[in-house]
């Protein structure tokens, strides 16, 4: 089947102009799992309500409980129906509605709160029209009427929705955004567009602060909070927002995630269509290029965007957890719904991530964060930009989430060296650092005082060096008055940062144009610089020592 028939026939589904059918069957699952550059995803089978029937999830809550549609009859019948349905671990794939509204006809669910509020919209049989509804396991039903359309659900029970316009050859003309809230309908006060059987299930979403994102017919997303109202966003398009208050949309870029701010955080090209964002920044959504058939992506914060499987097809919601609720379309199979579990890496290497030259002998130190609960981690270095990799130590998981290691650099010398920790029995919780670091023979070179250099007895001179000592080595500053031939030392400390340090000097010399001052390493890796000869005037009395910064 072409992507371009799968696409029409999932809108056609989507859009409730499908009917399904009746007969019940045990529903199965089935589960796989497949690696990421840096995340495990694992694979859920949700079942069916009939042999060969199709289902689609829409929306997955933080229990891990979905909601979308499912065929509930066979699709040969002249009368098949689409219900709603729950899926719970416990429960199963479970129809609803069907109680509430008994000659229900078609339907999708398309929302789901962490209390178990279902939303979604319904026909029935008398075609009377389309129908919002709020339901609830314990509650039953509440019919939100043929006027207000429920797009998105929060914890506190606020609908994000539409306010359907006059319906006019199949399409509602002039629909506005709305917030539902115990009955009550306020218009947000901007028109979304034309809302009708071309659409899919979202275009609004809301967070549990009852911000609300959407998209105008001007051709620019806007947030509502109930403290500011109305705000355009620097959007073409806004889809979704997180309990964070971070946006995903599009820009004429590419999709992009915006902070509460309205900082751009992240951009990712390509035909992509976001659908949903957790409060770990992660994306779900799809994507349908011209040449290839329209599948399904995760987009990590790290960067890292991916398909979710070789036939995902659509992806609807994530959770907190990383659980995506969406569709797969098996190669001359059945659309079938599917939750998969993306378990990315809880550990990421914080240091080194910029170039570094780190000098034999020198101390230097690797951190990382991590969380979870594996009892050591083992260090490898690569000497060949991560082609091959060697055991460098194996340390315990210290208390707290930020961990490091000191390192005494050996050789050999290369200028691709890379650091990958790994977390012993936490499987994809390794990381490796993000650039090459150079390993070679300490140095230490001195940037001022320069040739050029003249300062007075008694004022302050500012002493800069870069090196390959490491943070916090120990080194010592001398200071000569006769061009190096003779020594003085006046502190001994340690490098106020990994590649340049910097310390600050009241001359105490006298009057010389032969001033000269020393770095020397005190790790043993005979690393030593001396600055250019200095002019000292005699504009002042010297009164102080050296000092460090």
């Amino acid at each position: 089947m072409s992507a371009v028939l799968r696409r029409a026939q999932l809108l056609i589904v989507i859009c409730l102009l499908l009917a399904a059918s009746t007969a019940e069957s045990q529903s199965t699952t089935a589960s796989a799992s497949r690696q990421l550059d840096k995340a495990t995803i694992e694979v859920q089978d949700l079942g069916t309500l009939i042999p060969g029937g199709w289902t689609g999830a829409i929306a997955i809550n933080n229990r891990g409980h979905v909601v979308g549609f499912a065929a509930l009859d066979p699709p040969d019948d002249p009368f098949s129906r689409q219900v709603p349905f729950l899926w719970t671990p416990q429960r199963g794939l479970q129809p609803i509605l069907l109680d509430a509204v008994p000659d229900l006809f078609t339907g999708v669910a398309v929302g789901i709160n962490d209390g178990d509020d279902v939303i979604g919209r319904y026909h029935t049989f008398s075609g009377d029209g389309l129908h919002g509804f709020l339901w609830n396991p314990s509650e039953g039903m509440v019919d939100l009427g043929l006027e207000f359309l429920p797009i998105a659900i929060n914890n506190r029970r606020q609908i994000a929705g539409i306010c359907l316009g006059p319906l006019v050859d199949g399409e509602y003309f002039q629909s506005v955004a709305c917030l539902w809230e115990d009955g009550v309908v306020r218009p947000l006060g901007l028109a979304v567009g034309d809302w009708g059987s071309r659409e899919t299930f979202r275009g609004l979403d809301i967070n549990e602060r009852g911000e609300v994102v959407g998209s105008s017919l001007q051709g620019f997303g806007w947030l509502w909070s109930p403290q500011r109202g109305l705000v355009e966003l620097p959007l073409e398009s806004a889809y979704a927002i997180n309990n964070s208050g971070e946006i995903v949309g599009h820009t004429s870029d590419g999709v992009v995630v915006l902070s509460r701010r309205g900082a751009i955080l992240r951009t990712a090209r390509g035909d992509l269509q976001p659908e949903a964002i957790n409060s770990r920044g992660w994306v779900a959504g799809w994507s349908e290029a011209t040449d290839s058939p329209q599948s399904a992506f995760v987009w990590l914060p790290d960067g890292e965007l991916k398909a979710l499987s070789s036939t995902a097809f659509f992806a609807g919601d994530i959770n907190d957890r990383g659980q995506i609720a969406g569709s797969e379309w098996p190669h001359e199979g059945t659309l079938r719904a599917i939750v998969w579990t993306v378990r990315a890496s809880t550990l990421r290497v914080t240091t080194p991530n910029s170039p570094s030259r780190w000098g034999v002998r020198t101390p230097q130190r690797l951190a990382w964060t991590y969380e979870g609960v594996a009892p050591q981690f083992l260090i490898e270095i690569s000497r060949d930009s991560g082609k091959t990799w060697t055991d460098l130590a194996t340390v315990p998981n210290r208390t707290g989430n930020s961990q490091t290691f000191d390192w005494r650099v050996t050789g050999p010398l290369t200028s691709g060296a890379k650091f990958r920790v790994t977390a012993v029995g936490d499987p994809g919780a390794s990381d490796v650092n993000d650039v090459d670091i150079r390993i070679a023979n300490a140095t230490i070179e001195i940037l001022s005082p320069t040739k050029t250099t003249s300062v007075a007895m008694g004022k302050p001179l500012t002493l800069h060096f870069r090196h390959s000592v490491g943070a916090r080595a120990p080194v010592a500053i001398d200071v000569s008055s006769d061009n190096g031939n003779s020594w003085r030392t006046v502190i001994e400390a340690t490098t106020t940062g990994s590649t340049t340090s910097s310390f600050r000097w009241i001359v105490d010399l006298l009057p010389t144009a032969r001033a000269r001052l020393r770095v020397r390493s005190l790790d043993g890796d005979g690393a030593r610089a001396v600055s250019r000869a200095f002019v000292v005037r005699a504009d002042s009395i010297p009164d102080m020592p050296l000092r460090r910064r």
